[in-house]
C-alpha cells in the first residue's frame, strides 16, 4: 500500500497497533524481568551453521538452536544471529565497556524496530550476544539489490518513520544511538527495518528521565553533551568532528540516511576521496540535489532540516523527535501502528545455508575451538591448528563457562578506559582507522588526557561481587 495516502488504508486490515510507550523509569525493572526470561544456555545448545557479519569489536555468525533450547522470547524460531566478541580483544584494545553498553541497552530496550537480545552467555574467551536473525540483511546490501540501488520515496517514508520511532524510544530513555548508517539498518524477514549494533550508544542519565511524566511532552536533553569521536565517516556531523555531541547527532544521520535511500549515495561522499576530504565536505556544508529521481519538496525540506550544521537549529532541537515526527513530510503517518511492510521479502530456506568459504572456516575455528559449540566440518577439521594459536596468544584453549554479569562487574573493576579513543569505520576503503589519522589536533586532544591509574583487584573487592550475586540469584529464585 502506498502509505503517502495512508487515510485510505483501513486500520483494521493487516496494521498492528503498538500499544502504550515507552515508560523512562521502568527501563530498570525491565531489564530485570527480561533476565529472568532468558534461558540459561552454553555452546552446547547451538549450531554455528556460517559467517554473517563482522563489526570493529565482533563477528556475527548464523546459528541454530538445538530441539532441547526453549528459548520463550523465540517460540517457533529456530535460527538466531549470535555476536561473538573476544575478552582478550576487548580488553587488549582498551574496549570492554563497548561490550557492557551494547549488552545493557539490548537488554533494557523492547521495541518492534530495535533487534532484540534473547539470550546470553559467556565463557573465558568470548562473550555471546544471542540475538533475531534478520534474513536479508543489512540495508547497505538490501537497496544495492534494488533497480536503481535506491529505494523509491513511499518506502523511504516508511522506512523513515520506522527509524524515527525506533530513535525516539532510545532517547526516551537517555541513550544516544550514534552510529545510525545503512549498515547498521537490517532487513528482517517480516519486511521491517530492525537497528543493531549499540556498541558505540551512549547512555546519558537526564533529569527527565527520572521525572517526567507520561502524558506531557517532554523535551530532548539535548545539552547533555557525550565527549569523544564515533561513527562513520560519511555520517559525521559537524559537532562530532569538534569533538562534541548530543541526541541531535542522531537526527543529523538521520537526514544522512534519508538522502542515501533515495540517491544511493551519502550528501557529502567524494569519489575517491579521503576521511579529511568528506570531513571538511561535511565542515562546509555543502551538497546538493541530483535531479534525478524527482523528489518531493516536503522531503528535500525535512533533510535539510535536519542536516543544519548548527545542532540548536537542527529540527528536533527543541522538542525531540516529536518535532521532526509533525514535519509535513510524514503528515499521512500514524505513528502508532505499523504498517503492512513497504517491500515484501521473500522467505529463505536456511537448513540449505552453508559455509562455502575457506576463509570462513577458519575463521570459525580460531573463534570455537575449544569450545561445546557444534561446527561445520570444513572448520571442525582446522581445530588442531587454532588450538595452537589460541594456545600461543595466552588464552584458555578449553574455556570453561562463566557467569557474563560477574565477569562484566570483575572487568570493570580492573580497568578504567581511555576517554576519546574510538574508532572510525567509512564506505571509501572499508577499514577502520584511529581518530589520530583522521585529526591532527586530535594528538593535542590526547595530551591534555590524563592518564588512570590502574585499579588492582582486591580479595575483598571479588568477595563482595561474588557475594552481590549470590544476593541477586537467591532473590530471583
Amino acid at each position: 500500500p502506498d502509505i503517502q495516502n495512508i487515510e485510505n488504508n483501513p486500520i483494521n486490515q493487516g496494521v498492528i497497533t503498538i500499544h502504550g510507550g515507552p515508560k523512562p523509569n521502568q527501563i530498570s525493572s525491565h531489564s530485570q524481568k527480561r533476565l529472568l526470561k532468558m534461558p540459561k544456555c552454553s555452546g552446547k545448545d547451538f549450531e554455528i551453521i556460517c559467517l554473517i557479519g563482522r563489526g570493529d569489536v565482533g563477528r556475527v555468525y548464523l546459528a541454530k538452536k538445538t530441539k532441547d533450547l526453549i528459548i520463550p522470547t523465540a517460540r517457533g524460531q529456530d535460527y538466531f544471529a549470535i555476536k561473538v566478541m573476544s575478552i582478550f580483544d576487548l580488553k587488549k584494545r582498551n574496549k570492554l565497556k563497548r561490550f557492557q553498553s551494547e549488552y545493557d541497552i539490548l537488554l533494557a530496550a523492547e521495541h518492534p524496530f530495535i533487534n532484540s537480545l534473547h539470550c546470553a552467555f559467556a565463557d573465558e574467551r568470548n562473550y555471546y550476544l544471542v540475538m533475531e536473525y534478520c534474513q536479508s540483511g543489512d540495508m547497505a546490501g538490501f537497496m544495492r539489490s534494488q533497480p536503481n540501488k535506491r529505494f523509491d520515496e513511499k518506502v523511504v517514508l516508511q522506512y523513515a518513520a520506522e527509524i524515527v520511532s525506533a530513535i525516539e524510544y532510545l532517547h526516551y530513555h537517555g541513550i544516544i544511538y550514534r552510529d545510525l548508517k545503512t549498515e547498521n539498518v537490517l532487513i528482517h524477514a517480516d519486511g521491517h527495518l530492525r537497528l543493531t549494533d549499540f556498541d558505540l550508544a551512549k547512555r546519558i542519565m537526564t533529569e527527565r528521565t527520572l521525572q517526567i511524566s507520561d502524558e506531557k511532552l517532554f523535551k530532548t536533553s539535548i545539552h547533555e553533551v557525550s565527549q569523544s569521536f564515533v561513527g562513520t565517516a560519511e555520517y559525521l556531523s559537524p559537532e562530532m568532528l569538534k569533538g562534541e555531541h548530543s541526541q541531535a547527532t542522531d537526527f543529523w544521520t538521520l537526514g544522512i540516511l534519508i538522502y542515501e535511500m533515495l540517491y544511493g549515495v551519502t550528501p557529502f561522499f567524494v569519489p575517491q576521496g579521503g576521511y579529511a576530504v568528506i570531513s571538511r565536505r561535511i565542515q562546509s556544508g555543502l551538497y546538493t540535489f541530483p535531479s534525478l529521481p524527482k523528489v518531493t519538496d516536503h522531503c528535500k525540506d525535512l533533510i535539510k532540516k535536519l542536516l543544519q550544521q548548527d545542532p540548536k537549529q537542527r529540527i528536533g532541537y527543541q522538542f525531540g523527535c516529536s518535532e521532526i515526527k509533525k514535519h509535513p513530510f510524514f503528515k499521512n503517518v500514524n505513528f502508532a501502528v505499523i504498517y503492512p511492510p513497504a517491500i515484501k521479502q521473500e522467505q529463505k530456506d536456511l537448513s540449505q545455508m552453508t559455509s562455502p568459504f575457506q576463509r570462513e572456516a577458519e575463521h570459525i575455528a580460531r573463534e570455537f575451538a575449544g569450545t561445546s559449540f557444534k561446527v561445520p566440518h570444513r572448520a571442525q577439521i582446522l581445530y588442531p591448528q587454532a588450538l595452537k594459536l589460541i594456545q600461543q596468544s595466552g588464552q584458555p584453549v578449553a574455556p570453561k563457562p562463566i557467569d557474563i554479569l560477574e565477569m562484566q562487574e570483575m572487568q570493570m573493576l580492573s580497568q578504567k578506559e581511555k576517554p576519546a579513543v574510538a574508532t572510525y569505520s567509512g564506505k571509501v576503503d572499508q577499514k577502520r582507522v584511529g581518530v589520530q589519522e583522521l585529526f591532527g589536533d586530535y594528538k593535542k586532544k590526547k595530551e591534555e588526557v590524563k592518564t588512570e591509574p590502574k585499579v588492582e583487584i582486591t580479595e575483598e573487592q571479588v568477595e563482595k561481587v561474588q557475594e552481590k550475586r549470590k544476593i541477586q540469584n537467591e532473590d530471583s529464585m
